[in-house]
């Protein structure tokens, strides 16, 4: 018995056990893996549309089988369809009657109030009614024909029957024939194609778009024609020229020149793929290179190295092989060991011996904000100087071109009585007393809202973590999140508890739908309302693909379903998952 793949979605086939829950051991042995790691990686229905066939995005609901909302009407409106085919063959099952025209019995396909059995049949009836009508007009005398020869029509106006009325009415003439439309050739010569657009057939409409003439490319260096994928410029013969000219004996076509091309060296018989652009600057094999870089720099002198150490300030100390290998090295002011390579030094890429000493020294070094606001600032280790304390200091002044006006009167700091003179005209404290009147202003709110601290370090760590795995990051506001989702946990699908407070399981958190853990960032579209209890549960998994029951927090269960029992999510009271929510 055939039953359906825990990993792939796949069919598993009568061959394999009847117990088996894998389509084979490749998924089975991925499925261990991925549960070693602690993740759980979803059937691969739930990531593909099933009415475009294109990815479901991330931000999609996990329960969504749909990439849009215009996908997910269009899979309503199939799905009506679907059910009102299925109730009409329902009930055309057990229907049957018999044919108007041959009196066999038959069932309707079709609708309950079929007469015929067939399309032929209906056709020979209509013929029937026609001529029986035609016959009955005659019998009454009320019957006039059509004035035209062997037309026999009942006449409609001007003594015409109804099809030579509507010529005579459209083009002045009863017996008019519609003239097949000529379609025009292809404006190419040696083309027979009709002309699609602009007088052009397809194919060459194609080339008039990628290379602007419609008879093809023409090549920069023989002026011949040629039709070579990607970016015009060089014909096939000219290309295997120049690579053969360079010491490179193609092995593949040339496939334009963006596209590189798998070659030989005549010279060390190595395989690698080169540029076209590469080969006409007369670049030598990447393998021929860097067994010349490293010869030269196998063949520099001690003595060479020491000095280039010496230019930063540093002294070797420790074995010297070659330049391309890390030598330790020990500065010769603060006596702080490093390791340095001599080839970063001698091509310029290492320009700071010491990065302590470098640091020191930048930290020592004051700097005053050329906007004119009074504040301090010391200058990177390496880069660009700065030349302002901030973004709207700069603003400020690229849009006025001078720096802020100085106040008239000599001003004091609030708490040292120092000279804020030169500072902004908003400022009231020095740049030594704000940074300790921010802490205390910090540690006031915290102590008049403990919840209010516990937030924000927990939003801190969030960012924190996500910036040491490289994963992305932004700012943004709970309640912002909270109002878009509703305050509807999106885990189980049940109402938050505004009042409540952490640690309740029924209060408010923000929960990742891609975990940090996993990869994912700390944005607002990754983050989503939960109870802090669900939030608990699903802990650091990946939540696309698996049902509500799966979190969903005893305490909430309680609180909703009655002590112990599970969402029922086939009642209609019991909220569901909805792509209009999302």
């Amino acid at each position: 018995m055939a039953t359906t793949c825990a990993r792939c979605g796949g069919t598993i086939g009568a061959d394999r056990a009847s117990q088996a829950k894998y389509c084979g051991v490749e998924c089975r042995d991925r499925q261990s893996a991925a549960n070693k790691r602690g993740t759980r990686r979803p059937p691969q229905k739930h990531f593909i549309c099933v009415v475009c066939t294109n990815p479901v995005p991330s931000t999609r609901h996990r329960a969504c089988q749909t990439c849009s909302d215009e996908c997910a009407a269009e899979r309503r409106r199939e799905l009506g369809n679907e059910n009102r085919r299925a109730q009409t063959r329902r009930k055309l099952a057990n229907l049957t009657k018999t044919c108007t025209f041959c009196q066999q019995e038959f069932t309707p396909q079709s609708m309950p109030w079929q007469k015929f059995c067939s399309k032929q049949c209906a056709q020979r009836a209509g013929g029937e009614r026609a001529e029986l009508k035609r016959q009955a007009l005659l019998s009454s005398g009320d019957f006039t024909e059509c004035a035209l020869e062997g037309c026999g029509g009942p006449v409609v106006a001007r003594g015409y029957c109804r099809s030579h009325y509507a010529r005579w009415h459209k083009y002045g003439d009863p017996l008019h024939q519609t003239v097949p439309r000529q379609t025009p050739q292809c404006a190419v010569e040696e083309c027979t194609k009709a002309a699609a657009a602009l007088g052009l057939c397809p194919r060459h409409r194609r080339l008039q778009k990628l290379y602007g003439d419609a008879a093809g490319a023409k090549c920069t260096q023989c002026s011949t024609r040629y039709t070579a994928s990607g970016r015009p410029g060089w014909c096939a013969r000219c290309a295997a020229e120049v690579f053969a000219n360079n010491g490179y004996r193609p092995l593949e076509p040339f496939q334009g020149s963006n596209q590189p091309v798998k070659v030989a060296c005549l010279s060390c018989g190595e395989l690698s793929a080169v540029l076209l652009s590469n080969a006409v600057r007369g670049s030598s094999c990447i393998h021929c290179f860097r067994r010349l870089r490293a010869g030269r720099d196998r063949a520099m002198p001690k003595s060479e190295a020491v000095q280039a150490l010496a230019s930063l300030r540093l002294v070797l100390a420790g074995p010297y092989a070659r330049a391309t290998l890390a030598v330790a090295a020990e500065c010769l002011d603060c006596r702080t060991g490093t390791t340095v390579k001599i080839s970063d030094i001698t091509r310029g890429q290492r320009l700071i011996g010491c990065r302590s000493c470098a640091r020191d020294s930048a930290a020592n070094t004051t700097t005053y904000c050329a906007a004119g606001c009074g504040r301090s600032f010391g200058q990177p280790v390496a880069g660009a100087r700065r030349k302002w304390c901030s973004q709207a200091c700069m603003e400020y002044f690229k849009q006025h071109g001078k720096p802020y006006p100085k106040h008239v009167e000599t001003r004091r700091c609030k708490d040292c009585e120092a000279d804020i003179t030169a500072k902004q005209l908003l400022a009231v404290r020095c740049d030594a007393c704000l940074p300790a009147w921010k802490n205390e202003a910090r540690r006031q709110r915290w102590a008049a809202c403990p919840e209010l601290r516990r937030r924000q370090q927990a939003d801190a760590a969030n960012r924190r973590r996500a910036r040491i795995r490289g994963n992305g990051r932004e700012r943004y506001e709970r309640l912002d999140v909270f109002e878009r989702d509703r305050w509807r946990c999106r885990l189980c699908f049940y109402p938050v508890d505004q009042a409540a407070q952490w640690p309740d399981p029924l209060s408010a958190a923000i929960d990742h739908v891609v975990p940090i853990a996993a990869g994912g960032p700390d944005t607002s579209a990754n983050v989503q309302l939960a109870h802090q209890g669900c939030n608990w549960r699903k802990s650091s998994k990946d939540s696309i693909g698996i049902g509500p029951e799966e979190f969903i927090h005893p305490a909430v269960a309680a609180r909703f379903l009655g002590e112990g029992a599970p969402p029922d999510y086939a009642d209609p009271s019991v909220p569901h998952p909805c792509p209009s929510e999302r």
